[in-house]
């Protein structure tokens, strides 16, 4: 477990400002949050490398699931959100509560379960490093390829930090020191490059040559190309549920084939310059 120290100062303005109890139940919520996400990722034999305490919440880091089937991927990164919608929404009836009200003053267990409401909403929205974007990029990744869907999500992901920014500027002038939409788009934005810098190591490193072999058998797609396609539009074919083996059709009516193990090895080699005429070459 590590814990960022800036956490200990948002406690400190927290309770500067009088708004510690609201920070210390939203800080509850996450927790449940970021557990459920843990309990389902052990369900699936998912390893828990870290577990991080930030001044916007926690996060945990589980590794092992490159590897799962589709479903038991979207199950754990779904069950931190569905968990919060259902003590937001089952908590009040189970206890009776009838206020889910936010006052500054006074606040009873109807904040803890409105808190719970908006972090699984919020947390579905279709950018990164919430669970939205992860949910898109595993649809996606399979239907337009996981480095295109990698660079879309990234674009999704800054204007919806732009947008909370925007809408942050107005929460702080109708709720006095309310600086939590504007203070969560910054750190969307400050932590993009470094999110599309793992987004690139999880890619190559999923799609090694040594690790793939490692997996379970997946469906094979095949994808027409000339010998002059580039490496780059190469990558951009592959998918995370299926195998892609490439044809290579000539001008003079020959064909040649290559898989995406064949892809990954010259990409390690020699980097992403080329086309896919040299592919053949190397095989021959």
């Amino acid at each position: 477990m590590r814990v960022h120290p800036l956490f200990w100062l948002a406690i400190c303005a927290a309770a500067a400002f009088g708004f510690l109890r609201e920070f210390l139940m939203l800080l509850a919520a996450v927790t449940v949050h970021e557990m459920t996400h843990v309990i389902v990722g052990l369900i699936f034999h998912a390893r828990v490398r870290e577990f991080v305490i930030t001044p916007l919440g926690e996060a945990a880091v589980l590794k092992g699931l490159e590897r799962k089937s589709p479903w038991a991927r979207a199950a754990v990164i779904l069950a931190g959100p569905a968990m919060n919608l259902a003590i937001g929404f089952l908590g009040p009836r189970i206890f009776n509560i009838a206020d889910l009200g936010m006052p500054e003053k006074g606040l009873g267990p109807g904040y803890f379960f409105a808190a719970n409401i908006l972090l699984g909403l919020f947390n579905l929205l279709p950018a990164f490093p919430l669970d939205g974007g992860r949910i898109c990029q595993l649809v996606m990744g399979n239907m337009i390829g996981v480095a295109r869907a990698n660079r879309l999500l990234c674009r999704i992901s800054r204007f919806f930090a732009v947008l909370m920014i925007i809408i942050g500027l107005v929460q702080v002038t109708l709720f006095s020191f309310n600086m939590s939409l504007y203070c969560v788009g910054f750190y969307i934005i400050k932590n993009l490059p470094k999110e599309q810098l793992k987004l690139s190591f999880d890619f190559f490193c999923y799609f090694s040559p040594g690790r793939r072999a490692t997996q379970r058998m997946v469906p094979i797609k095949f994808f027409a190309v000339t010998p002059r396609t580039h490496m780059v539009d190469l990558i951009d074919c592959l998918r995370w549920d299926t195998f892609s083996v490439f044809n290579i059709y000539f001008e003079n009516g020959e064909t040649a084939s290559f898989s995406e193990k064949d892809l990954m090895r010259h990409i390690k080699d020699n980097g992403l310059a080329g086309r896919a005429g040299e592919l053949v070459y190397e095989k021959l």
